[in-house]
């Protein structure tokens, strides 16, 4: 059942979150949280990549993104379009994962 009224997410209790982006076309809604350490984490729709987990599975709750490109990497801002993702190191990389052409 939806929520109807503001609820914490239970899954980022206790991180400092930084940003919060939000995405989705017709059935792909999905978010992104990035924390004061430089952690992004994701949920919602995965059938197109745009979690960043390696698997197109949907998922309910937040789940840090381990890719091994962020390995040591700190992500300073993040987006979520339609059915993918971007995000900006504090290098000044960009990274990009989901349905889409990069």
């Amino acid at each position: 059942d939806p929520a109807v009224t503001p609820e914490p997410i239970i899954a980022l209790q206790g991180l400092v979150v930084t940003l919060f982006a939000c995405g989705g076309g017709s059935e792909e809604h999905h978010s992104a949280a990035v924390t004061s350490a430089g952690a992004i984490y994701t949920w919602g729709s995965g059938r197109s990549g745009q979690l960043g987990h390696g698997d197109l599975e949907n998922l309910v709750m937040p789940r840090v993104v381990t890719s091994p490109i962020l390995q040591g990497q700190q992500v300073v801002q993040v987006a979520c379009g339609s059915a993918h993702t971007v995000a900006v190191t504090h290098g000044g990389a960009v990274l990009a994962w989901g349905w889409g052409h990069f």
